[in-house]
């Protein structure tokens, strides 16, 4: 960054603060004096650092020993890049400190900020779009150098009976684009390494034919950015060409363009475009197209003429190589006994998995260094899956419906045919059904019901999924509540 460029930024920053200030009626955090003597990056960076300790957001040891040698390299409207000198301390900056410096920076600059931590042997160049002379929307290109720096490749992607049809069709498809599998459809829980698989194939493609034009988007900011545009009626050519000019379209959560009507619309038409002009169309989903109970017939029927793919939770061996890679990684040693005990107590998602050696590592770096089964079990304690008795499980549906309704539990289960209380009611029959091996009948004698009225209130609340978007988006949300 120029040294005028950088003197205008910080001025802008200088003015955002003292305005900040006044609008808070003499709240002070930091002095006119301070702000305005700055006249580097690095300045501006410690003034910040300093304020965590006044403010005791940070303790003395944790600052020297995780933030004090942090510098800030390059500041932009929307993010901060951080040099880390020491690689092992990036993982633990990332788990432990991102939240906190995003939260505090973002209100000391007055602006929101996300923020980048790098070593010398990863990339931190400034984005680069990969659809060059556009004036893309926030969030709408992150296919970047910086992503693509942070390990989302094929070969860094651990390979199990899991996910090993899905890793080979996405190889392919960044091999060949548009030759084979058009769209390759990817549908599997959160946290199965689906998004990985999508950077790995923008990283591949990008290294491999840089001139290509690539952009990935969620699901959501797909509709919201299209939502925008009717509100503001901004012309829709805008929108248009913006997603059929590129030569490989990713869309994360495709589910989410489910049940809203103008959103489906738009993309059935790109979708034609794009597959038309032999271009790629890469989608991810929670759930294979046919479950999708508001998708469009039409949609639905071009999603199915392309490869569709599953992920599945990884099973024992799969999660025994990613905790070791992940050990690897960190350079730490984990005892053969402790890598069984966390593959076979946390079972769930290699987010969590992760997670866990990220914790174990943070906590033995603090302590006594040793890595034991001790120190795994205290700190990763809320982490470990423990077993749940269906019992158990069917109070807690019972409980999650009498929360979100505001019905009691003993009306639920009672035989009063009030509204509100008999839709609630129906809605944990529902969720029993789904979340349970209940039988009909059990479900039934729950409720003090005949399992021919299970099954008719099971039926009513599913015809109201295939036509309320808003209500299946109730029940998935509860069905995540029950999977906490």
């Amino acid at each position: 960054m120029k040294k005028k460029g950088l003197s205008l930024l910080l001025y802008t920053i200088y003015v955002k603060i003292i305005y900040i200030l006044y609008d808070h009626c003499g709240h002070v955090i930091y002095t006119e004096k301070r702000i305005e003597n700055m006249d580097s990056l690095q300045e501006l960076w410690t003034l910040f650092l300093s304020s965590l300790l006044e403010k005791n957001l940070v303790s003395a040891d944790s600052y020297r020993l995780w933030l004090e040698s942090l510098e800030l390299k390059e500041l932009t409207a929307t993010e901060a890049k951080i040099y880390v000198p020491q690689a092992f301390k990036i993982n633990i900056l990332k788990e432990l400190y991102t939240e906190l410096i995003e939260t505090h920076f973002s209100a000391m600059l007055g602006f929101p900020v996300k923020v980048f931590f790098y070593h010398d042997d990863m990339q931190a160049l400034p984005i680069l779009e990969l659809i060059p002379n556009q004036s893309f929307e926030k969030h709408s290109v992150i296919a970047t150098d910086v992503l693509l720096g942070q390990g989302y490749t094929f070969e860094n992607f651990i390979v199990g009976t899991t996910n090993r049809l899905a890793h080979s069709a996405c190889l392919a498809v960044a091999n060949r684009t548009a030759q084979g599998y058009n769209p390759l459809l990817i549908y599997g829980d959160s946290g199965l390494g689906k998004t990985h698989l999508l950077f790995a194939i923008t990283n591949h493609i990008h290294k491999n034919t840089p001139d290509s034009k690539i952009l990935y988007v969620k699901g959501e900011d797909f509709t919201n950015e299209l939502v925008n545009i009717l509100t503001q009626k901004k012309p829709m050519q805008y929108f248009r060409d913006k997603y059929r000019s590129v030569d490989v379209l990713l869309i994360d959560d495709i589910q989410f363009i489910a049940g809203k009507s103008a959103t489906q619309e738009e993309f059935f038409h790109t979708f034609n475009a794009l597959y038309d002009d032999n271009k790629q169309i890469i989608l991810t989903s929670d759930r294979p197209p046919k479950e999708m109970k508001t998708l469009e017939d039409r949609l639905l029927t071009r999603f199915e003429g392309g490869l569709i793919v599953d992920i599945q939770p990884p099973d024992l061996e799969l999660r025994i190589a990613i905790l070791k890679k992940k050990a690897e990684q960190l350079g730490i040693d984990v005892p053969n006994d402790v890598l069984f005990f966390l593959a076979d107590r946390i079972k769930s998602n290699i987010r969590t998995i992760e997670g866990a050696i990220k914790r174990l590592n943070a906590y033995s770096f603090l302590g006594n260094g040793v890595i034991d089964m001790n120190l795994a079990k205290q700190s990763i304690a809320d982490l470990l899956e423990r077993p749940v008795s269906t019992m158990t499980k069917v109070e807690q549906i019972f409980d999650v419906v009498s929360q979100k309704y505001n019905i009691s539990v003993e009306d639920i289960k009672s035989a009063k045919q009030i509204k509100e209380i008999t839709f609630a009611r129906q809605v944990a029959m529902l969720l029993l059904r789904r979340v349970t091996e209940l039988s009909l009948d059990e479900i039934g004698k729950l409720n003090g019901k005949h399992h021919s009225t299970v099954m008719y209130a099971i039926g009513k609340m599913e015809e109201k999924i295939k036509t309320n978007p808003s209500f299946e988006f109730e029940i998935l949300e509860l069905e995540r509540e029950l999977k906490k």
